[in-house]
């Protein structure tokens, strides 16, 4: 549920940019957040602002092997295949675009656009 464009965008406005490792993290941290948050997050990306905790990198890795593990205390066997399947609305826009940025998440961009945020000091990607 939480693999969408409009969320991978949210975090292009907090972080200065989303690699598909921070983006599959950031969706287990979401998770431990609960239900409730999890569910208006999903809802209104923007509303993401409420749940940040400022320095602190939103992201729990381990939460994505949670179910697999799981299984694999069930059957003996860790499953096989992607834990994670769809698209993220590829298309929709441009979440990397500092207008679209704003118009769709006001609330994230007055509090994050204009800082320094952990990402940017991170080497770039292959």
């Amino acid at each position: 549920e939480s693999y969408t464009l409009p969320l991978r965008g949210a975090l292009h406005v907090v972080y200065g940019g989303c690699s598909d490792d921070h983006f599959e993290a950031f969706r287990g941290w979401l998770l431990t957040r609960g239900r409730p948050t999890f569910e208006r997050v999903l809802a209104e990306p923007d509303s993401l602002v409420d749940v940040l905790v400022e320095g602190e990198m939103a992201e729990s890795e381990q939460m994505l092997y949670v179910g697999a593990l799981a299984i694999e205390a069930l059957t003996g066997e860790f499953p096989e295949g992607p834990a994670f399947v769809g698209e993220a609305g590829e298309g929709e826009f441009d979440p990397t675009d500092a207008t679209e940025q704003q118009r769709r998440y006001p609330r994230l961009w007055a509090k994050y656009a204009h800082m320094p945020r952990p990402r940017d000091a991170l080497p770039e990607e292959d």
